[in-house]
């Protein structure tokens, strides 16, 4: 199980659900329904970068952490 001490959940200025790690934010992935919840990069589009997170009832259970930017 990975610990991110470092993460907040936020929201965003359009009161969309967001999580800050360090330097980089994560946005809710549309499609996530339930208590499982996919987290991607915000520059999932802008710079291809396909950083996620993977989180049950706002405990993070898996990471990558891989930023292309």
């Amino acid at each position: 199980m990975f610990i991110f001490t470092d993460a907040i959940f936020l929201t965003s200025r359009r009161g969309k659900p967001v999580i800050q790690i360090g330097e980089h934010r994560y946005n809710k992935y549309s499609r996530s329904k339930g208590a499982k919840a996919i987290w991607v990069c915000v520059k999932w589009s802008t710079k291809a970068c396909r950083a996620s997170i993977t989180t049950i009832d706002d405990t993070i259970i898996k990471t990558n952490n891989y930023h292309t930017h």
